[in-house]
Parts: structure tokens; sequence; C-alpha cells
């Protein structure tokens, strides 16, 4: 198989590097400053015109003329400051001078305090009118990125580290759910505006990310802990400064800066989730080190294995020499049994460690360093559940139309064995757990580390590493029927797959002022990312039960497989940024920025592919040990006999990838006057993407190639009637491109659900325009009240299309989506003083879209249906999204208490061919609830109650008024309790 050896190296540096600094930290620990009765102030300087950070400024405490100077970010720090109350003066020339009054400073904490400053008129060098704030409105009210949100050159929406805490959000996917036009699929993929993940684009440090998951482009969200975000910022508008390769929206994570002093939190978190804690669930043996997320070889590929190895029954019965070496490599893998056992879920549980520093060193140089280290196990289990295949079984008048051909049910009256089933009910075993039952057992751990070093006010090197390792040991059984093949029996399914992923990325930047060039911003960044998704020893195996013979017939319609799938994807990724800013007098500022990119990626993807064979027909107590006696038999002789033995498959199964992304782009900011600004640009982007299916023989796959230059204009105005209140309109062109695994001519078999997954090498690059209109006012603080309508024009967008058990990705020709969002932020004090601890949270969306049906497949809807539409909802997109929150603060108590809802509407899941329905995803609302409490000055405890209606998850077909179970299933009410302890 494949050697990961570049990914490797990445996890042998980062543990590395992360140990030194381990070292660094601890002997930090015993030179901090502990002054007695003193405070350190740190906060940020930030333009009230921009919202970015102002650099250089000089930051006093009233009376007591102690300062500090903000750095590139307008980050400052003022340490030693003796408690109780002060006023800050913050001066830079170009800016009114800004004072912040009554800042509260308590001994032995950090007081945070973000300072608005106004930019001065262009004519004055400085002005001395002083801008005052009082600093109940920017004490800890993330004031800066409510500015940075008004004063963004793009239609945006932010969530910042103040409200993880409030709503009790763990990672970035729940952060996710929480902004406007936002779901979140599989608790860890992204939707924006009811558009599929392809048309997210997913960047850390505004460096891109790739995804560990081979069938998707988005980045799992859930592998982002929240203790490492500072904020989450959607882009919904495009300007050229960003990647064109997304449409719903560009999101980026970003990772709080290098702290004020030294700090250290540690955090313990238990579960209960209600339908899977200590209850009785199904699963097998894994390796010994699982709680790692990574296999210990016991689920490997045994080494030497001859490639192929396809000795058949037939020639080895007759010969030594071959049945030796088939008894040899049969034996060879693990056949521990491969039956479920029962056994008791333990408590989901969780731990964290963060800790940092800020160090002056002699030379008046600032370096700073952040390292955190969290750990997640947690256990799902699930009975009773659907899954149920159609096809067409006559006419759309015949009773049958809608034929079923595989289902696992508890409704026994479903299937055709149902009056053989009540008149010979004594099964071995007891009676069948019909339906499907699954056990989900998951890993997931990260190790961060980000230093960042300023050897002066102007100029700012930062490194990010990072590396996140989950693992899913899942198994799943299902008792039901396949209606086209078993002849009124009864067949058991299992599926038992462990998945491991790992994703490394270790990234460096740079930022300088250019204060020789009017002030110039000069951006840099390099990282060299790795993701790798193993599935070793992926096992399907299958039995009938025959009611009329009273016995278990594994010979007839009953595949089992053994699979070893390997896939590791990397890429480099560079840019380059310059913003030169200019005054054209009265005629307002003007800045011009211009930058270039370049990302380099490739994949390897290889799967061997083994089939269980001379499975006799056996009792259930030999189903028990399941695959039984393997390989020989009998001394070796002619004629030989064997128990079950294995043989290879081969296929187009392998494949590699390459691709190639470069970008160049200018674009012009022109701040007209304090009401109207206007945005402009354009990017060119070269796509080069390839994929190489390995040769088989007797099969010669196709290769699948994207090679193609896009420009991608962008232009936007902002109308701001007020100083708190902005009017925007914005054009851009974007674009979504098809995955390796979609461009692939390879096919890969789903043995549970009897379905095969191919690719399209014919796949083109979807073009979509995009048209926003926005209205925001932003009242006080982080406030915000928004309404916006977007409509977007794609050409050749991707849905995938089931036809007949065969799933493939396919370009439709055009599509369009519109609609409407609605935005509401705000604290209740502006209905009474009493409600000054009550905020809420409301946002929405109604959304519209179709696409064109090709023509193929319209004519063959047509041969059933004469008058069926020739458009479409498009896939994966949602009618409707809402987010709901409260939250209450009790201040004098330390409590935070806080209710959060969420739905969407129905999307389409899956397209059937021909006149079958289309499958859809239907709505499955969410309420959690969080309660935390600050215990003394550094102990917090936090309690959170998820999915608390606990809906059915389903996906269905519609026809003639009667819904046909997709899949459906629930996911359990889910309860944590955590400790945490801060120290700073």
């Amino acid at each position: 198989m494949h050697q990961r050896t570049s990914w490797t190296f990445l996890r042998v540096r980062s543990v590395l590097v992360t140990a030194l600094f381990l070292a660094g930290a601890g002997a930090a620990l015993f030179a901090q400053d502990t002054q007695a009765g003193t405070v350190t102030i740190s906060g940020r300087v930030i333009s009230q015109a921009t919202g970015l950070g102002v650099p250089n400024s000089t930051v006093t405490v009233a009376v007591l003329g102690m300062t500090g100077t903000s750095d590139l970010s307008g980050n400052f720090t003022i340490p030693g400051v003796p408690a109780g109350t002060a006023d800050l003066v913050a001066m830079r020339t170009g800016f009114q001078t800004s004072t912040v009054t009554g800042v509260s400073l308590t001994a032995g904490q950090v007081s945070v305090v973000e300072i608005p400053m106004n930019p001065a008129d262009a004519d004055d060098v400085l002005q001395m009118e002083a801008f005052t704030i009082s600093a109940q409105l920017v004490q800890g009210s993330q004031i800066g990125l409510a500015l940075t949100r008004q004063n963004s050159a793009s239609v945006s929406d932010s969530i910042g580290s103040d409200l993880f805490g409030r709503l009790s959000i763990g990672d970035a996917a729940e952060a996710m759910s929480k902004v406007t036009g936002a779901s979140i699929v599989d608790g860890k993929h992204i939707f924006i505006r009811g558009l599929g993940d392809r048309y997210t684009n997913t960047q850390l440090n505004n460096s891109t990310m790739p995804s560990a998951d081979p069938d998707r482009r988005s980045v799992q969200m859930d592998q982002f802990p929240s203790d490492l975000i500072e904020s989450v910022t959607t882009l919904k508008s495009f300007t050229p400064d960003q990647p064109g390769a997304f449409s719903g929206g560009s999101v980026n994570i970003k990772t709080k800066p290098f702290p004020e002093r030294f700090f250290v939190s540690t955090s313990a978190k238990v579960g209960y989730n209600s339908q899977t804690t200590g209850k009785e669930v199904i699963m097998i043996p894994g390796g010994g080190r699982d709680w790692t997320g990574m296999d210990d070889g016991t689920r490997e590929l045994p080494a030497g294995l001859a490639t192929p190895f396809n000795i058949t029954l037939t020639a080895a019965r007759f010969s030594p020499e071959l049945a030796t070496q088939l008894d040899q490599g049969s034996k060879s893998f693990n056949n521990t049994t491969f039956f479920p056992k029962p056994e008791k879920a333990k408590p989901d549980m969780g731990l964290s460690l963060s800790f940092g520093d800020r160090l002056v060193l002699p030379n008046e140089d600032v370096l700073g360093y952040i390292v955190s280290l969290n750990y997640d196990r947690s256990t799902r289990f699930y009975d009773g559940a659907t899954r149920a295949r159609y096809a067409q079984g006559g006419g759309p008048n015949d009773e049958e139309f809608i034929s079923l051909q595989r289902v696992f049910t508890t409704d026994v009256s479903t299937y055709t064995f149902d009056g053989l089933y009540a008149a010979n009910p004594n099964i071995p075993g007891g009676p069948p757990a019909f339906g499907i039952m699954q056990t989900t057992k998951s890993v997931n751990w990260g190790a961060y580390l980000q230093t960042a070093w300023q050897p002066s006010t102007n100029h700012e090197l930062v490194l990010n590493l990072f590396h996140n390792q989950s693992a899913e040991d899942s198994v799943r059984r299902g008792v039901g029927e396949a209606v086209r093949s078993d002849n009124s029996q009864l067949r058991e399914s299992y599926d038992l797959l462990y998945t491991e992923r790992g994703i490394s990325s270790a990234q460096l930047s740079g930022k300088s002022n250019l204060t020789n060039l009017n002030d110039a911003t000069l951006e840099w960044r390099a990282s060299v990312n790795q993701s790798t998704q193993d599935q070793p020893d992926y096992r399907t195996f299958e039995f009938k039960w025959d009611f009329v013979f009273q016995a278990y017939n594994n010979t007839q319609g009953v595949s089992n497989r053994r699979y070893f799938r390997e896939l590791e994807d990397g890429n480099e990724d560079f840019g380059i940024d310059l913003t030169l800013p200019y005054s054209l007098g009265d005629r307002g500022e003007l800045s011009i920025k211009t930058g270039l990119a370049y990302t380099d990626g490739d994949r390897t993807n290889r799967e061997r592919e083994f089939s269980i064979e001379n499975t006799p027909n056996i009792g259930r107590a030999t189903l028990d040990t399941y695959p039984g006696r393997v390989g020989l038999i009998s001394a070796p002789g002619a004629p030989q006999t064997f128990g079950t033995v294995m043989r290879e498959i081969t296929g187009n199964l392998n494949y590699d990838g390459a691709q190639t992304f470069t970008a160049a782009y200018a674009m012009g900011d022109w701040r007209v006057s304090d009401r109207w600004r206007f945005i402009g640009g354009a990017r060119f982007e070269r796509t080069e993407i390839l994929t190489k299916p390995l040769p088989q023989a007797n099969l010669v796959p196709r290769i699948g190639e994207v090679a193609q230059n896009d420009a991608l204009p962008a232009i936007a105005a902002v109308f701001s009637p007020g100083e708190k209140s902005n009017w925007r309109v914005s054009y851009g062109r974007t674009l979504a491109r098809p995955t390796y695994r979609e461009l692939s001519d390879v096919t890969v078999y789903d043995g549970f659900n009897d379905e095969f997954l191919g690719g399209n090498p014919d796949l083109e690059v979807t073009l979509i325009d995009n048209l926003d209109l926005r209205w925001e006012l932003f009242p006080r603080g982080s406030e915000i009240i928004a309404a916006s309508i977007f409509f977007k024009s794609l050409e050749n967008p991707i849905e995938y299309q089931d036809s007949q058990g065969r799933i493939l990705p396919q370009n439709v020709e055009e599509g369009i989506v519109y609609g409407l969002e609605l935005e509401f932020r705000r604290s209740l004090k502006f209905i009474g003083e009493s409600f000054e601890n009550i905020s809420i949270g409301i946002n929405g969306s109604l959304i519209e879209s179709e696409v064109t049906i090709p023509e193929a497949e319209l004519t063959q809807i047509r041969v059933a249906f004469p008058d069926a539409d020739s458009k479409r909802e498009l896939y994966g997109q949602s009618p409707y999204l809402i987010n709901i929150d409260a939250t209450y603060e009790a201040r004098s108590w330390g409590s935070v208490f806080s209710l959060a809802y969420n739905i969407n509407g129905e999307r389409l899941s899956l397209v059937n061919s021909g006149p079958l329905p289309d499958v859809y995803e239907q709505p499955a609302p969410s309420l959690d609830f969080s309660y935390s409490q600050r215990i003394y000055d550094r102990w917090k405890m936090k309690f959170s109650a998820r999915n608390l209606l606990d809906p059915d998850k389903e996906k269905l077909s519609t026809f003639k008024g009667r819904d046909y179970i997709y899949d459906q299933s629930r996911a359990g009410r889910s309860f944590s309790l955590s400790v945490s302890y801060e120290f700073n």
C-alpha cells in the first residue's frame, strides 16, 4: 500500500516543535510577574472607518502616564496597572484622539478593551478634538468584529468568541450553524444559502485547507475546537482578493492571537446520550490503540500478500502448491470473528489544555505563543431504523409503480415473508432484530501551536502548526429483505467500517507596514497541508435465512467483501498581497490591492478488494464465529477441502490526481466620502485538474481532465446614510470545481446499500454569476439588524443521480437560486432597563431554486408523465433556514443561560433517474440549552443539553400523496457537564 511518508514527517515535526515550546512554557511559568494588586490592560485600537486595527498608536493610562504601542493588528498591552478604574487615551497621526472612560480594572485579571478611533480630516496632520466613549460599550463587547463587518468590502457575516461561551459552541461547525443562511450536514459540512458544500470555500487564517473526505470538497468544520478560534467570518459576495471557488460563502477561521500574558486553561467534560450511554450496543474488538484514533496494525493488509491474490478454489483443490498458497494467504488476514457482540456503552468524555504567553525579549522584540491540546471520545447508537431502496415496477398507474427492492424495517408487514415468519417464528438465535442497528465510536484529538514574532511594531511573523486526528469505528446490522433476489428469505447484512482521518497543516505568514511607502501593507503566506483517510479492513457480509428449509442459505445472492482503502491528499498554498493607500484630497481615499496566489495539490487513492468465498450453509452457532474455519481443512492432497478463503477482485478502484490553481488579481477600493464607497476589480484563475485511474486488465478507464482560464470580475457599491447603517449592492462571478473523486472514472461498491458510486470524467466547472443587495444597521456594540436579497445564475451545476443503484455526478445545463435573508441580534435593553441582560438572535432565509432537467432524462420522465415540468430544485438546496437563540446573563451571579433553535427545510438529496420521484432530506428541528456558571475567579462549570426535540432524521420520496422512506433514524438527546480552570 501507499506509504504516507510526507504526512508522517509533518506529524513528527509538529510533535518535536510542540515539545520544544512545552519546555519553554514550563520555564516561562516560573518567570511571571505576580505583582499583587495590579492588572494587565490589553486590547485593540480599531479604525471606525475600516474596522481594521490601527498600528503604531499610543495608548496611555490617564493620570498614571503608563503607555503601550499597538502592533500591526492594532493590539496593545499595558502591564502592571493598579487595580480600580481608569481612563485610556489613544493617539495616532491622522486620527482623532480617542478616550475610553471608566475602564474597570480587577486585580489579578486581564481587562480587555477595544478602542475605536475616527480618522481625522484629510488636510489635518492631527485632529485634537477627542472622541470619547464609555467603557461599558467597548469592554468585552467584541465591537471590533462588528466594525470589521460594518466596514467590509463584501456582504459578510461573523461570529466571534464572545458568543461561543454563551451558546455553548464547541467547534467551528456549531459556530457556523448560527450564521444567517448556513446549515450543517452530518455535523460537519457547511451548506450556505441552500447551496451544497461544493459551493463553499474554507480557509484557516486566509490559507485554503484541504478536505480529509475523498467525496467532498468542503472541510470538516468539527475538527476546529472553539478554544482556538477568535472568529469565523463568512463572505457571501465575491471580491477579487478572495479565492474564486465559492458561491454560497467563503469561510475564514481566524485563530486567536498570542495572549497578553501567561495563561493556562484546562477543562474536563463528561457526556450522556439518552439512547446510548449505559445501554447495550453492538461492537467488535478493535486494536489496542483505537483510543488514539490510530489503528495499531490489527486491521492492516497482510504484509507480503501477492498482488493480485486471486487463486481460485477450483485450481487450488487439485494443486497442493496452490492449495498451500491459498491457505497461507487466507490465514494471514485478521480472521477474528466478524460477528458483533453486545457491550455496555461508556459515557462520552473530553479533555482540553491550552496555555501561552507574551514575552518581551531584551532587544524589545515581542515573542508570543499558544499551545492547545484537546481530546474527545463519544459513542452513538440507534436501533429500529429504516432503510429502503426502490425501482420502477410498472407504469405510473400501476399499483407497483414504485417497486420495493431492498428494505430493512421494523414493520414486518412490509416483507414478502410476513406469512412464513408468522407460521415459522423459531429462528436460531431468537426473534430477529428487524430494521437497522448501528453503533459508532468516535475519537477526535488535536494539537495546535501558534507562535508569533514582532521584531518591531511594523513587522510580524506567524507560524501555525496544526494536526487533527479522528477515527470512527462503526458497526451496522440490517435485518430485512432484498425483495428483488431473496425469494421470501430473511437477510442479515453487516457493515464493519473503521475510518481514520488525519489532517496536518504548517502555515507561515508575514505582515509588514511599509511606512516609507505611504503606509502600504504587505502580507504573504505559505502553507503545506496534508490530509489522509484510511479504511483498513472494511468488512461487509450477509446471510439469508430460508423459511421453507429452516436453514441459513449463503450460496445464492449473497456477497461478502473485505476492502483496504488508503487515501492521501496534499497541497501547498502560497500567496502575496500588497495594499497601497492613496489620499485623493476632497475626492476621498483610494486603496489599490493586488496579489498572486498559487495552489499545487495531489492525491493518491489506493484500494484492494477481496471476496470471502466458500461460505457453506451454516447454523446460527457457526454464524456467530464467522468467518469460521479459514483455509485448508484437509491435509494437502487431491482434492483439497477448504473452509472460507480469500480471493482478490480486480477493478477500476485506484487513481492518482493532481491539481494546480494559479491566480492573479487587482482591485480598487474608493471611499469617495463618508457616505459612498465603490469596490471593483477582477481575478484571473487558471484551473488544472487531472485524474488518472490505474489501468486494469481488460479495462481502459478514461482520464478526467479540466484545464481552463476564467476571468472573475467583481464590482460593488456601499452607501452609508448614517454612521450605523449601510446599503450594499454587488456583482461577482465565481466558480465551483468538481472533486478528484467526481472526476475519476472509478467505481466504489457500497455492500450494505447494494449501491455503486462512480465518477464522471466529463464533468465541467460550474460558473456562477452572483448579485447581492443588503441593508444593515449596527445599533450598538456587536448588535445588528440586516436584510439581504440575492440572486445566483449557475452554468453547469453538478448534482448526483441514481440510475438503478449506480450513483453518478452529472452536470445539468443551468440553474438559478434567489432568496431573502433577515438577521436580528440585539440586547433587549432598548425595551427597558430590566431587559438589559437579555439578548436575542434571530436569522432566517427564504430561498427558491431551479435547474433545467437534462433533455435525455426529461424524455424518460415524460414517457410516464407527459406534462412533467422541465425544472426541479437545485441539488442540496433548502427552501428555508431559521436560527433563533436567546441568552440571559445574570452578571452578579456569574451565570449565563442560553437556548438555541435551528431548522432548515427539505432539500433535494438524490435525483432518481427516469420517472421515479426524487429523494428529499426532511426538516429535523434542533433545540439546544446551555447553562454556564462562574465559580470563584478561576473555575467555571457548564451544562449543555442538545437535540432536546430528538426528531426523526428522514429522507423520503413522495408519490401520489404517499411517502416512501429512503432512510430514517434518530440520534437521541445528549447532555454534558464540563468544568474548566483558568489561570493568568
